[in-house]
């Protein structure tokens, strides 16, 4: 046989080659897209060609189940699993894969007004399919995250209560340190001033001032001021840190709940140290709110109550607020 001859026969080997694959994906197809063109053909009242339809679609359901399960890997995450375990999700991602395609289809030959899977909606779905064939292939060899242990568990466990004290002894600090603002408060505003007091000063923005306080008590508010805005600052940190902690044991919680019976067992303690201490923030988060009022109310009335010192401190603190602000 000549070379000429071989090349000849070489291309027509290609040819028929390509002729049968593309008919095998055509029919691949037609079985794949018989749900939904079987809904298209009772739609468009063709009831003559509906049995053919329905035939295939009978089909289409196992085929599909068999193309998963032949993208999926012998150490992959299906079939790893026992076997009952590894036929239902199988069959349920041959049933999703069926169902993409064929919701694809009917929208496509909707679109056109063809009641049968023409050679544009076949392609496009079968493009679809492919793609979501390697996204199973794909989505199946990835590493299965390592099973939970009840140790990890124990030792979350452990983090929430000890989380769950520190924003208790917050929130009671928070709770102590509104109680002593307010105390100043009711001193401030209950405050009557002896017969030598100076009387009243002019500010710019408080306007006539109530008579002036003695050096020792203009300290001991701004003392009480300060410890104010940095217990805010401090146990702010607490709960910034106490909501991380509650996304770390939410995501722990539902290993648990997948894991044996023990560490299901202990996720029952996880869900209720997680309920505590969403509940304590929340309380927490609001008496901060409450304290940073009390706190504004007490530098007015430092301002308004300890004179030109007073005065001069409040204009200070509001020039050191308005840099931060813009610092950002």
């Amino acid at each position: 046989m000549s070379d000429s001859t071989k090349g000849y026969g070489g291309c027509a080997l290609a040819a028929f080659a390509s002729c049968v694959g593309m008919s095998l994906l055509s029919f691949l197809m037609t079985v794949l897209l018989a749900p939904a063109m079987a809904a298209r053909t009772l739609i468009a009242g063709s009831l003559d060609v509906l049995p053919q339809w329905l035939a295939f679609a009978a089909l289409s359901l196992p085929l599909a189940t068999g193309l998963v399960r032949l993208v999926l890997s012998k150490n992959g995450r299906v079939r790893s699993e026992p076997q009952s375990t590894r036929w239902a999700w199988t069959f349920n991602l041959g049933a999703a894969l069926l169902g993409v395609l064929n919701v694809l289809g009917f929208v496509l030959s909707s679109a056109t007004g063809q009641a049968g899977a023409d050679l544009p909606v076949a392609f496009t779905a079968g493009v679809f399919g492919g793609a979501v064939l390697v996204a199973i292939w794909v989505w199946d060899r990835r590493p299965r995250p390592d099973p939970i242990t009840v140790e990890e568990i124990r030792h979350t466990v452990a983090e929430v209560d000890r989380t769950l004290h520190e924003v208790r002894a917050a929130n009671e600090r928070v709770h102590q340190q509104v109680l002593q603002v307010q105390a100043r408060l009711a001193e401030l505003r209950a405050w009557s001033p002896p017969p030598q007091a100076t009387g009243r000063t002019w500010h710019p923005e408080a306007g006539w001032t109530r008579p002036v306080w003695s050096d020792v008590e203009f300290r001991r508010l701004r003392v009480c001021h300060v410890e104010s805005f940095r217990c805010a600052d401090v146990v702010h940190a607490v709960y910034s840190s106490a909501r991380v902690s509650l996304d770390t044991v939410s995501h722990m919680e539902q290993r648990a709940l997948r894991g044996r019976a023990e560490a299901r067992g202990l996720a029952g303690h996880l869900a209720w140290g997680r309920n505590q201490l969403r509940a304590e923030v929340h309380t927490g988060l609001g008496r901060v709110q409450f304290l940073n009022a009390q706190t504004h109310e007490l530098k007015h009335e430092i301002r308004d109550t300890c004179g030109a010192p007073g005065q001069h401190w409040f204009a200070q603190l509001e020039a050191r607020n308005a840099e931060r602000r813009a610092i950002g």
